[in-house]
């Protein structure tokens, strides 16, 4: 979904908000800071960026954060063990047609 300027504007304003409430530690703050960067809202999407706040959120008590962090943990980790099949998955099959 594209943001109209009005929303890509307030964004803006939320991010710096959150930053500033983020730095005094509010664990909110820092979670909403995650998801931002997570879904590119107002910002470039940066998974990496979002995990840096997501756990900066978990350490001061951000329990949502938690469970984000252990979210994208479990994707990544079947994303792996996919990727893994289907190579195998691949090698095996030009073998029989090579073969």
């Amino acid at each position: 979904m594209t943001q109209t300027g009005q929303d890509n504007c307030r964004s803006i304003i939320a991010i710096k908000y959150f930053k500033k409430a983020s730095e005094l530690g509010n664990c909110d703050a820092t979670f909403n800071l995650g998801m931002m960067y997570y879904y590119g809202t107002g910002v470039r999407q940066d998974y990496t960026i979002a995990m840096k706040y997501y756990r900066k959120a978990a350490k001061q008590g951000n329990k949502i954060a938690m469970f984000h962090i252990a979210s994208v943990w479990i994707k990544t980790l079947i994303f792996q063990q996919i990727f893994k099949f289907v190579t195998k998955f691949k090698l095996k099959f030009i073998n029989k047609i090579i073969i």
